[in-house]
């Protein structure tokens, strides 16, 4: 009994090390306020069950169809949490471990080499992106399509080794859940397709993937077709039909393809790329190592593909592409979090990489052999956890607005613990533009003080000419603050009026 405890014990150890390493690294500063996403679906939330079981056939206040993952948590959450961002955290870090077991365990069911798997979690497990979608509740999406599409990723693979009926069905389970987390689910099929070309051995029919895409094909015609996510058709995401060219999202299958490979191939390593990849490292030795690492991997990769492994290098390849496939088709809007699924194939091929090179070195000595992989993780992991930390500051869709939002709450708050009744909140932004969308455009307030009624303006946007100053509470953004300038306002009006005209034509030159 003691034997087999203390064997149980050796098994949970790491696991419990790796939780802990998680809130270290990924969870670091989980008392941030939140994000305008994320006040965005906390506002949109289900006001009922049946609300929820609505949104299953009709689309989200953002046209998306998102119905398990988008506004689930906010709606649980919210009632009891309300602006505390701490539960919110906690429910983040139980889905991004699980996200993490779910990787060890897909590395291993593919591997089969408890060293690869375990590589594979320490590669995925640092990198910047996952800081993306760790970072606030409104991500909630992407960690979800990673547990479910993993889940059925796992469950074929172990039907393409030892077919069973139970592994059938709870992959095309799972598919379901993923398909009604995120769109990009859609390259799942084709992602199954490709670990039963490279990992079965024909006892498997591809028959066995004909109700996949089935039902990828009604969620197509349901989600595309019938409800229009996004007023998009198919049509249009393949770049066959014309598209609304004020849209944020436009698609094209033409050079935007490999200028979004290009940089999915730079973020994959963590190295800055594109217009909203973009970070910087603290030591100016990070990114040579980074880009040195690439190099490496990519010279590996291609040495293992005259190995007995090359088949698992190129199951984890092929799912990075698949899973990728549908966001490379975007024209616009290729954010790095975009990877954060396909990331598990690159870990996958990494971890496979690192067992490889371990059992080369091995027979000279296990401890060099360890240290040498040691050493390449050990890089790899600081360079990765600088980005993260730098992103989580400074990314205009993390912190960069989470901060400013909590500043905004913090300074009117505190000037006013009670909102007046009837009062508009003014917030003369001109030196801050990005404060609507880092509010909710007003959403932040309305929470706070659970008033649904309250009016907020802003100088940028929508200051109404007719305002009256007698009924406006106004903040103004200067020295890093909002600050009260009510009384200046109501004593002079023309600095409204001032602050106005400046946001609307610009500063006047000297």
């Amino acid at each position: 009994m003691t034997t087999l405890s203390s064997a149980r014990s050796q098994r949970v150890l790491p696991f419990v090390l790796l939780a802990a390493a998680e809130v270290l690294v990924v969870f670091r500063n989980a008392g941030h306020f939140f994000t305008g996403d994320s006040l965005f679906w906390m506002w949109n939330r289900y006001s009922s069950v049946m609300e929820g079981v609505r949104g299953f056939f009709d689309l989200d206040p953002a046209l998306w169809y998102r119905p398990l993952s988008q506004r689930t948590l906010e709606s649980i959450l919210y009632p009891l949490a309300g602006l505390n961002p701490t539960p919110y955290r906690i429910a983040g870090f139980m889905l991004f471990f699980a996200c993490t077991l779910a990787v060890f365990l897909f590395a291993l069911r593919v591997t089969q080499h408890r060293l690869a798997a375990w590589a594979a979690v320490l590669i995925f497990t640092p990198h910047v992106v996952s800081k993306f979608v760790a970072y606030d509740v409104a991500f909630t999406p992407e960690l979800l399509l990673l547990l479910f599409s993993l889940g059925s990723a796992a469950c074929y693979v172990a039907y393409l080794r030892q077919p069973n009926r139970s592994m059938w069905i709870m992959s095309a389970a799972f598919l379901a859940g993923a398909l009604l987390s995120k769109e990009t689910a859609a390259g799942l099929p084709f992602a199954l397709m490709g670990l039963w070309f490279l990992l079965g051995d024909r006892r498997v029919s591809f028959k066995s993937l004909v109700p996949h895409f089935a039902m990828l094909a009604i969620y197509l015609v349901f989600a595309f077709a019938f409800l229009h996510v996004r007023n998009l058709q198919v049509g249009q995401v393949l770049g066959w039909l014309p598209q609304d060219p004020v849209s944020e999202y436009q698609f094209e299958a033409g050079n935007n393809i490999r200028h979004n490979l290009r940089d999915a191939f730079a973020w994959t390593f963590g190295i800055p790329a594109g217009v909203h990849g973009q970070w910087i490292f603290s030591a100016e030795w990070i990114l040579p190592v980074l880009s040195g690492l690439r190099v490496l991997a990519c010279i590996g990769a291609f040495a293992l593909l005259f190995t007995a492994r090359r088949r698992l290098v190129l199951a984890g390849i092929c799912w990075f592409i698949t899973m990728l496939g549908p966001a490379l088709l975007l024209k616009t809007h290729f954010l790095p979090y975009y990877l954060f699924v396909p990331l598990a194939g690159i870990a996958v091929a990494g971890g496979t990489l690192l067992d490889w090179i371990y059992e080369q070195c091995k027979p000279l000595s296990p401890r060099v052999a360890g240290a040498i992989v040691g050493i390449i993780l050990a890089a790899w992991t600081k360079g990765q956890v600088h980005a993260a930390n730098r992103v989580a500051l400074t990314h205009p869709l993390l912190g960069a607005a989470a901060i400013r939002s909590g500043i905004a709450w913090e300074d009117v708050h505190r000037s006013y613990p009670t909102f007046p009744s009837r009062k508009h909140l003014v917030f003369l932004n001109e030196g801050l533009p990005s404060a609507p969308a880092d509010q909710g455009f007003g959403l932040l307030f309305k929470l706070g003080y659970g008033d649904p009624s309250l009016v907020i303006h802003y100088s940028t946007i929508d200051l109404p000419k007719d305002l009256d100053v007698a009924n406006a509470v106004v903040f103004q953004w200067a020295h890093g603050r909002f600050l009260d300038v009510t009384s200046d306002v109501r004593q002079n009006p023309k600095l409204l009026w001032r602050s106005s005209s400046i946001a609307a034509h610009g500063a006047p030159s000297d």
